[in-house]
């Protein structure tokens, strides 16, 4: 009788556990993990897009471990793979990348030239962005000139891609501001705005405004924040990276709208590629826009400006290797 008092026992406080643990899980399941908690959607959803529309990173690339090795014998194949991540929030539909710095009578028969598509961007559901690689082989012995005892070549591989920058920072008109009659409380204040990185290697730094009875007078900071070198749209196409010159350098288009209204007139402006552009000077620029201010607008009020910045963009990267001559190779 003792002996079914236990088992009776024991089979209740299994079933307990069993009920705790699956308590457990279920409220794991719904607190959620990652970039969601599950407590507060939207808050989860306002933390999640602060964290992805935020950096200053494109295209990212960089040699993986060992490939090519430090170093290696005339005798054995170079093999060259390099990872490629989209850690910005624009969306790279072809990216080219072309290996150089070597001799191509000492190593030959590499296709220096490869290219990727549809690279998606940082996302909610992406938070790394988009990921790919690239190789370059060398197949067969290498040929160091008789008479060395080793060659040192330095590959380079280089990016060629177009991006954009997007950013959307909300900004206070106040076409009274000069009126000291008109002091509404609760209003904003027009004063400057820092937006910084928007997950792209240009960003917005700054934008200052200031305004009369009809128009508002938008000032936007822009500058070159990541490692590479930005480029003319139509550069990437057939110059990149080899046949650049001047005038594909440092360029970059720009869709700018108040409240969704396009301005009246924007300085300075190249009038490229049938869209207003400008040119950075030591990677920094600055653009000036009046838009029209509508009649009933005639208290200080906030509204959104609309900024897109459209350019190409390169980077290099590079690693050394020793390749040693074994006299063996011809």
């Amino acid at each position: 009788m003792k002996k079914g008092v236990r088992v009776d026992k024991l089979n209740r406080i299994m079933v307990l556990l069993v009920l705790i643990v699956f308590l457990l899980i279920l409220t794991g399941c719904r607190e959620g993990t990652g970039l969601f908690s599950g407590k507060n959607p939207k808050q989860d959803t306002a933390v999640a897009r602060e964290r992805i529309y935020t950096g200053t990173e494109g295209l990212v690339i960089r040699f993986m471990p060992n490939l090519p090795p430090a170093e290696i014998y005339d005798t054995a194949s170079i093999q060259i793979i390099a990872e490629v991540r989209n850690k910005g929030t624009d969306k790279i539909e072809t990216a080219k990348f072309y290996l150089s710095g070597y001799d191509t009578g000492i190593i030959q028969n590499i296709d220096n030239f490869k290219e990727l598509n549809n690279l998606e961007p940082k996302s909610e559901f992406l938070p790394d962005g988009g990921y790919d690689t690239v190789s370059f082989g060398s197949f067969g012995n290498i040929r160091v000139p008789k008479g060395a005892d080793e060659y040192n070549p330095r590959f380079v591989l280089s990016s060629c891609y177009d991006y954009k920058t997007l950013a959307t920072p909300i900004v206070c008109i106040d076409p009274n501001k000069q009126n000291p009659a008109i002091k509404e409380k609760g209003a904003c204040q027009m004063q400057s705005v820092s937006v910084g990185g928007t997950g792209a290697p240009v960003a917005v730094d700054r934008v200052s405004l200031d305004s009369t009875i009809d128009r508002a007078f938008v000032r936007i900071e822009i500058s070159n924040v990541g490692k590479g070198q930005v480029l003319s749209n139509n550069a990437i196409g057939q110059k990149c990276p080899y046949k650049l010159g001047f005038e594909d350098l440092d360029e970059i288009t720009y869709s700018i709208t108040l409240s969704g209204i396009p301005p009246t007139k924007c300085s300075p402006d190249l009038g490229k590629q049938g869209k207003p552009a400008i040119k950075l000077g030591d990677g920094r620029a600055i653009i000036t826009c009046e838009f029209p201010v509508a009649r009933e607008n005639r208290f200080a009020y906030s509204t959104p400006l609309q900024i897109e910045l459209n350019y190409g963009y390169t980077e290099s990267i590079y690693t050394d290797v020793r390749i040693i001559n074994t006299g063996v190779a011809k």
